[in-house]
């Protein structure tokens, strides 16, 4: 949603929440609310939410821009992501991301390194074209990581029954 788009709803739609509102209330809920669904996974692991982002005001104007830059470039594919996955809700830890992004960016990512270079096993099986599921076999059966992202694919033969 442009800037234009964005005065446009909310002129119109005044009295609902603005888009954003809703992403604000949910890091809290997350973070300071014991009762919420996902608080084991954010408050209860110790992350928490900015002093100054616990009001409205100062989340929009901090973050509102970079929302705005990267709807641009992204569509409304995006959602508020925390850089460091063990890091609070602040400016400096937070961006916008598309949900490849985020699914990157998740603490429960195989990480294999190669070539001093580390990246998710999605990540590796994009950039060397391997089939993921070539990856998790190869690692299941105790290949390291240099092995299991260079050793070439064995061709299987198909044999042809009489």
């Amino acid at each position: 949603m442009s800037s234009k788009e964005y005065v446009k709803w909310y002129e119109k739609n005044r009295r609902k929440r603005p888009p954003l509102y809703d992403v604000w209330r949910g890091i809290k809920k997350r973070c300071l609310k014991p009762n919420d669904i996902h608080y084991k996974d954010y408050g209860g692991r110790g992350i928490s939410v900015c002093e100054r982002w616990l009001k409205y005001d100062n989340f929009i104007s901090d973050m509102y821009v970079s929302y705005l830059k990267h709807c641009e470039n992204h569509g409304n594919n995006t959602s508020i992501d925390r850089i460091n996955v063990n890091g609070d809700y602040c400016k400096e830890n937070c961006r916008w991301a598309t949900g490849k992004v985020q699914s990157n960016n998740k603490r429960n990512n195989r990480l294999l390194t190669y070539g001093g270079v580390t990246k998710t096993m999605t990540e590796w099986s994009e950039v060397m074209n391997l089939k993921i599921t070539t990856l998790h076999m190869r690692k299941s059966r105790g290949w390291n990581d240099e092995d299991t992202l260079s050793m070439p694919l064995q061709i299987q033969q198909k044999t042809a029954s009489l």
